[in-house]
């Protein structure tokens, strides 16, 4: 349903360290029968999540899928909004990116 949490993402330079996500459409599927347990759901985020966020921003899709068929899409939005973190918290979340960029 719409506004109902799908998933719970990291995002940097906040004052939390998750936020919410879901969509702001009722999500209403026709599966064939006895197809419920192959109903797949993929979250694509299209970048990485930094501070600030607001409540509604489109963040990423969800793909609903069976046995790797596309049925649906439907933007993945913010459901809360996210204030930057302190001084001290972007300064930790900045060298945490740093270190991550060094391995990956």
């Amino acid at each position: 349903r719409a506004g109902d949490q799908l998933a719970n993402e990291r995002i940097w330079m906040g004052a939390q360290e998750t936020i919410n996500l879901g969509v702001n459409v009722d999500t209403a599927l026709v599966l064939p029968r006895g197809q419920t347990k192959n109903l797949k759901a993929d979250f694509i985020i299209d970048k990485e999540l930094r501070a600030p966020i607001t409540k509604g921003d489109i963040v990423g899709k969800v793909n609903y899928s069976i046995d790797q068929k596309n049925i649906a899409s439907y933007d993945l939005i913010a459901l809360e909004t996210i204030d930057e973190g302190s001084i001290f918290s972007r300064c930790i979340d900045y060298l945490k990116l740093l270190f991550i960029s060094w391995f990956n």
